[in-house]
């Protein structure tokens, strides 16, 4: 397997032919081209992009489903100098690797998201529900240049997140399918491989193309490996995806689309109160190895030392019942979710937006307060 190696970018045109084109329509081509990239084991690609002002991209994507390998490689240039070299790579053993100049790995990524789809196969009530793989996204806008890994348990391709505008128009020429949108963007794509062989979009006159270069597929989990430990240095940071903002974002974006799924009809109100009266072990594994701390996040040992003292004359119970009255009435905490981190419109959706705020709230707050008990009686 050839290793990535960063070319001079040279244009690179996709030969025209004569064949005639047969018009497809859309949603069935993307719905097959989508089965196709699927059964693809493993790729390897090198694209190169340019845009007007002197911009350019070289871009290395890499995946290997079944080991659940994942890494996408890119410089960002500007007049040949670079400006920003993201990494990010995603593997079993490694967790999360993000980040430029500065990498990080983020050890415990797979662990803490699987928690949290515990939780939510219980509000979707799929218990084989998976927030999913990592997987290469890289494509253009119409400003800007994309280069990431993404989560996703659909099956995706690489340049498209989501569908095309209805208007989009798709062709179909001897081993390429070609898809025109309204805004003009132009994407070539291999028909058996669902990989993006050009993509070119004009603004205002001006050009910016994502050409591929070089192509393998099929190859071995180890021809991945080999080629993910070549690019990830061995002084990297190593952190948990709790000191980082992505944890907050996935888990914001998996209970918003809760709320988008009673709006969409996907799930009823009823249906989320029912599951959510089941749901307090999962949250609680989830919220636990997130916070582990979680009587720290509120108040240190000193003044849960006297709020206990003054109300030591309850029952444990009791006594754990009137903590929370005292934390929630008194004390600034640091609340995992409130009114505004929710997005509803209709009286469903701002119903079980309330319902998940205040199940997500309690349980962290019945932590902190287990937590500051078992210290106090250990003291």
């Amino acid at each position: 397997m050839r290793l990535l190696v960063l070319f001079t970018i040279f244009a690179s045109l996709i030969g025209s032919s004569h064949s005639e084109e047969k018009n497809l329509n859309l949603a069935e081509t993307l719905t097959q081209v989508r089965e196709n990239h699927s059964k693809l084991e493993s790729y390897y690609a090198v694209y190169e992009g340019t845009a007007p002002g002197g911009k350019s991209i070289n871009a290395v994507i890499v995946h290997h489903k079944k080991g659940k390998l994942a890494a996408v490689q890119a410089q960002f240039l500007v007049n040949g100098k670079i400006v920003a070299a993201p990494l990010q790579v995603s593997t079993p053993n490694l967790g999360l690797v993000l980040g430029g100049s500065h990498l990080v790995n983020l050890h415990d990524t797979h662990d803490v998201l699987g928690k949290l789809s515990s939780v939510l196969a219980i509000l979707y009530g799929e218990p084989k529900f998976s927030l999913g793989d990592w997987a290469p996204a890289l494509s253009l806008s119409k400003e800007t240049a994309a280069a990431q890994l993404t989560l996703t348990a659909d099956a995706q391709v690489p340049w498209l997140r989501g569908t095309f505008p209805k208007e989009t128009t798709v062709t179909q020429l001897e081993n390429h399918l070609s898809f025109q949108t309204p805004d003009q963007a132009l994407y070539q794509v291999q028909s058996q491989t669902g990989i993006l062989q050009r993509q070119t979009y004009t603004n205002q006159g001006h050009e910016r193309t994502l050409i591929l270069k070089s192509l393998e597929t099929n190859l071995s989990e180890e021809e991945i490996s080999a080629f993910i430990d070549k690019i990830i240095p061995p002084d990297i940071s190593v952190k948990s995806i709790r000191e980082h903002a992505l944890l907050i974002q996935l888990q914001l974006s998996s209970l918003q689309q809760i709320i988008n799924s009673i709006e969409s009809q996907t799930l009823t109100l009823t249906q989320v109160k029912e599951r959510l009266a089941k749901s307090d072990s999962a949250i609680k594994r989830y919220l636990l190895t997130i916070y582990p701390d979680a009587a720290n996040q509120i108040a240190g040992p000193d003044k849960w030392k006297e709020a206990i003292q003054t109300l030591s004359t309850k029952e444990q119970s009791g006594l754990a019942k009137e903590l929370a009255h005292v934390v929630r009435n008194g004390w600034k905490t640091p609340l995992l979710l409130d009114q505004t981190t929710l997005l509803s419109r209709e009286e469903d959706g701002k119903k079980a937006a309330n319902l998940l705020i205040e199940k997500f709230n309690t349980i962290f707050l019945s932590l902190a307060i287990e937590q500051a008990l078992q210290l106090h009686s250990e003291g």
